[in-house]
This record gives C-alpha cells, structure tokens and sequence, in this order.
C-alpha cells in the first residue's frame, strides 16, 4: 500500500501544478459546491482510468475502503461521477499534458495506449456524420 500512496501523491502534486500552470478550474454549475477540489477529481479519475478496474462501481468501493486517508472528502458515488462527466475535457487535457511531460524528458521510444471509451457517435443513429460506415449500429 505504500507503493499506492506515494504514486497518488505523485499524481497529485503533479496534477494540481499542472491545474495552476494552465489555469484549469472546475467548470460552473448550479448547487453546493464539489467536495473534491478539481486536482483531487482529475487525480482519481485518472487513477481510476489507469488501474484498470472493470467498472466505475468497482474503482468507487475501491478508493471508499482504500483512499479514504487520502481523499477524506471523497463524495457519494453519484456525484463523484457527475464531477466526472463534467470535467471529461479536462481529464484528457491533463492526460496528454502529463504524457507529454513524461515524454518530453526521456530519450527512449514510448509508445502511448489507452483503452478510454470515448464516444463517437449516437448508436441511435445511422446515416451520414462523423464515422459514418466506421462506427455504425450493429
């Protein structure tokens, strides 16, 4: 478990000086305001993207029984997953941004892969658009 928290403390230090070089915020919405700050939910969100787990509900009852020291503000599911949703661009802001900070200091031949579902069209849809013919239904 050592081996975790210096790697999520890593991830944080380098998440949040990222947040404050580029100027990110936490978009605006109606309601009470997140309990996580926006360096702790890109933390976790790409955490939980780069761990692997086999659903959002298994990373969640994750971080509830083993991140909790870490993220003592670690919302109820829902909302955790809604501050998700709605800092989706951000998340893949900071992902390439960490990538290529990574990348920008070895000399070595990376290669980057990510098996993140990003959605590419409505599967209600057929016809003419983006991916038409690639990503159809069915």
């Amino acid at each position: 478990m050592e081996h975790l928290d210096t790697f999520l403390t890593v991830l944080y230090v380098m998440v949040d000086d990222l947040c404050k070089q580029h100027s990110l915020s936490m978009p605006r919405h109606p309601g009470p305001a997140p309990k996580l700050g926006l360096s702790e939910l890109l933390t976790l969100a790409l955490f939980g993207q780069w761990a692997r787990f086999p659903s959002e509900q298994a990373f969640y009852r994750f971080a509830q029984r083993h991140l909790k020291a870490a993220f003592p503000m670690l919302p109820d599911h829902n909302q955790f997953v809604r501050g998700e949703h709605a800092c989706a661009q951000l998340i893949e802001q900071i992902a390439c941004l960490l990538a290529s900070l990574r990348l920008g200091q070895s000399e070595e031949l990376y290669q980057i892969l990510d098996a993140t579902g990003v959605p590419a069209r409505c599967i209600k849809r057929r016809g003419g658009g983006w991916l038409a013919g690639v990503a159809d239904k069915g």
